[in-house]
């Protein structure tokens, strides 16, 4: 069993994956969490206000406006899977977000004192749950927010083998801190991102040394330039930067471009993104991403292919939904209906005794109007009684 112990082990530490990008172990952890990252090679230190920021930096959580819930997928090189579900909500202060993430390795071969016995399935499971809160309390801090995520996994080699560990991320994100100083609209787009992550331990397996965790501190520089006309933002595109210090090679860079066209009827919304790093062999084309995105009604699918140079590709693919677009439609399409009906408004103030007091009125007028004649008839005229007085007196 000692056998199966080292081969797993070994196998997990020289897979591909590993070997080019982290050399550490947990390789679920160093996967691109959601595909929009993806297509950006992984530049997200400065997304805020989706679940991507579990992932990219726990701060940009305090920006959601209601509650969403996003799947992830992707197909990994060599028969490996990776997938995830989040799901998260902004709170009276702040915000939370709850994420797991699930990795397999594929089947690897299983010898038992250097005989075949089957194969086994290495995996990964990670639970993470995020809080941000926004340090607003001075106006040029308005767009200041602060996140934590606590992070518990394990890692598995086989049926007798598992290890578990414990990590955690945390960051800063400044949203438009340019325009916090100066108010200028090509400047209020710039937004600034500090975030370290897998602060932990890793797992340790029978009493062993614990496996290495991929602990980076990024620091991020995200631009979005809105593109607008007389009717208003109708584009925008976004270019993220990611600068990651690595010992070895002294620093990473991670970037990338985003187009995204607005103007489209029940909210849709199209994007296309491109992303590459620092080549590490000198080979730029082996870092680079390509990604799309479709949203309507507060349903979004986004897709990115990340090429893995001599290793092959992952394909990721996304699913999310923002439950805070249904209010925003709901009552519009509610409020036009009252508009067309304001005629039937009317009615219940005619119920209401309003027009009816004042036809009472008017009902009364035809009324006293043929009084007036029988008061003003001419018995009067026939009240000339001088008839009686006169001959009275003269009949001596």
């Amino acid at each position: 069993m000692k056998i199966t112990k080292i081969f797993c082990i070994a196998a997990i530490a020289l897979s591909p994956v590993l070997a080019q990008f982290t050399g550490t172990g947990v390789t679920a952890l160093s996967i691109a969490p959601d595909a929009r990252s993806a297509g950006l090679a992984d530049a997200n230190a400065t997304f805020s206000g989706t679940l991507s920021s579990i992932f990219g930096n726990p701060a940009g959580l305090s920006s959601m406006k209601g509650m969403q819930i996003a799947g992830q997928y992707t197909m990994h090189i060599e028969g490996m899977h990776y997938g995830n579900v989040s799901w998260g909500m902004p709170l009276p202060f702040g915000a939370i977000g709850v994420n797991v993430i699930g990795f397999t390795y594929g089947d690897i071969p299983n010898y038992v004192e250097g005989v075949l016995s089957g194969s086994l399935m290495p995996f990964d499971v990670v639970a993470n749950i995020g809080y941000a809160v926004p340090l607003s309390f001075a106006p040029i801090l308005s767009n200041l927010s602060a996140g934590i995520v606590a992070r518990v996994m394990m890692e598995s080699l086989g049926p007798t083998y598992q290890g578990f560990g414990f990590a955690g991320d945390v960051g800063i994100l400044w949203r438009g801190i340019v325009g916090a100083f100066v108010n200028n609209e090509w400047l209020n787009g710039i937004d600034l991102g500090v975030v370290a992550r897998n602060l932990g331990v890793g797992p340790a397996f029978d009493g062993g040394k614990a496996v290495t965790l991929p602990m980076t501190i990024a620091i991020g520089l995200g631009y979005t330039l809105p593109l607008r006309d007389n009717a208003g933002q109708f584009a925008s595109f976004r270019i993220p930067i990611d600068v990651l210090p690595i010992s070895e090679i002294g620093f990473d860079m991670r970037y990338g471009v985003e187009f995204s066209y607005e103007r489209l009827p029940l909210g849709m919304k199209i994007s296309a993104r491109a992303g590459a790093g620092l080549p590490y062999a000198g080979d730029i084309l082996g870092t680079l991403r390509f990604g799309a995105g479709f949203e309507i009604l507060g349903i979004a699918i986004q897709y990115a292919f990340v090429n893995k140079a001599d290793l092959g590709a992952d394909h990721a693919i996304g699913l999310s939904y923002r439950f805070d677009t249904v209010p925003l439609e709901a009552p519009k399409a509610v409020d036009t209906k009252p508009v067309d009906t304001k005629p039937l408004d009317t009615k219940p103030a005619d119920k209401a005794g309003v027009k009816p007091l004042d036809t009472k009125p008017v009902d009364a007028k035809p009324v006293t109007t043929p009084v007036k004649p029988v008061t003003t008839t001419p018995v009067k005229p026939a009240d000339t009684k001088p008839a009686t007085t006169t001959p009275a007196k003269t009949g001596k």
